[in-house]
């Protein structure tokens, strides 16, 4: 019941009051599904090499409730007939994890979250990341200090309002680099102001992710042979960083990719994963949009992205 402040590294002059959210259920129903029914929507999602991941849950749960294959209509009452791969538990962590963030609901029914979501294209931990962003308006052009900070950039030429938003976007993704070789390349204030928000969130989301594990052996529910594998199966274990946000920063005020490979030594791919950034870009803008069209979204916030 104690509030929490949080004070920011780049305005320590004003701080945000974090409260719980008063709508948090106390309780929830385990998801407790059979391997026989997991296997069954592998075959009607085509996922013979994929095993259960966030995309799976959430295009399981996009089935209509009274749909005989929905996961509601699939559970298991006995421990015994639960729990016993990791397939099983990885579905009741995500499906409990998603339901506390509103996109699934138990009585099967989607919140406008979730079906922004699946709606968006293949759903991941980064789309996922953004709405959580979105929710709270932190996915936005909003100036990160109360003062203009001269940014370290190659460049001294203004940036426009649509380079830094999409660049915001695009830090979300992991960009692939050389372990062998360190970052030599410039930094972004503004990034690096905008990855202070999320990696927060981001590690809020795989703490929540461990701790639904641990509450589920704790319980009884489940009990994994190989919880270290277990660990490794749940989303959000890297962390983002700002690069793919200042090459794309790059790439847009120089106009061309030229001359990339030399600023940016350590990234391996920077074509193959500006062109992920680009669909990427788009797959949140149908999230915008979605949430724009189901109330969700206010107006001034929506015409940021428009």
């Amino acid at each position: 019941t104690k509030p929490v402040v949080i004070v920011r590294w780049f305005d320590k002059g004003r701080g945000e009051t974090i409260r719980r959210p008063e709508d948090l259920p106390d309780s929830f129903e385990p998801w407790r599904v059979s391997r026989a029914a997991i296997a069954a929507e592998m075959q009607r999602q085509q996922r013979s090499h994929r095993g259960v991941d966030l995309s799976f849950v959430v295009k399981w749960h996009s089935l209509p409730s009274n749909n005989p294959a929905h996961p509601r209509n699939q559970t298991v009452k006995s421990h015994e007939d639960a729990g016993a791969s990791l397939d099983e538990l990885v579905f009741l962590v995500l499906t409990a994890a998603l339901e506390l963030s509103k996109c699934v609901i138990f009585v099967g029914v989607h919140y406008s979250f979730g079906v922004a979501l699946l709606q968006a294209g293949d759903p991941s931990e980064e789309a996922l990341l953004a709405i959580e962003l979105i929710k709270t308006g932190q996915l936005s052009l909003a100036p990160l200090t109360s003062s203009v900070t001269e940014t370290s950039f190659e460049y001294s030429v203004p940036v426009d309002p649509e380079i830094i938003l999409i660049s915001r976007v695009m830090t979300l993704l992991p960009m692939r680099c050389r372990a062998d070789q360190p970052w030599e390349g410039p930094v972004d204030h503004d990034l690096l102001g905008f990855m202070s928000i999320v990696r927060p969130l981001y590690r809020s989301w795989r703490t929540l992710l461990e701790s639904l594990v641990l509450s589920s052996v704790l319980a009884g529910t489940t009990y994994p042979r190989d919880l270290g594998l277990l660990l490794t199966r749940i989303p959000f274990l890297q962390e983002p960083n700002t690069a793919l946000g200042i090459v794309f920063k790059a790439f847009a005020q120089r106009g061309s990719v030229d001359g990339l490979g030399t600023t940016f030594a350590c990234c391996e791919d920077i074509v193959g994963d500006l062109r992920r950034g680009s669909l990427f870009w788009e797959e949140v803008m149908r999230i915008v949009t979605n949430l724009r069209h189901a109330d969700v979204l206010r107006e001034d916030f929506y015409q940021e992205w428009c």
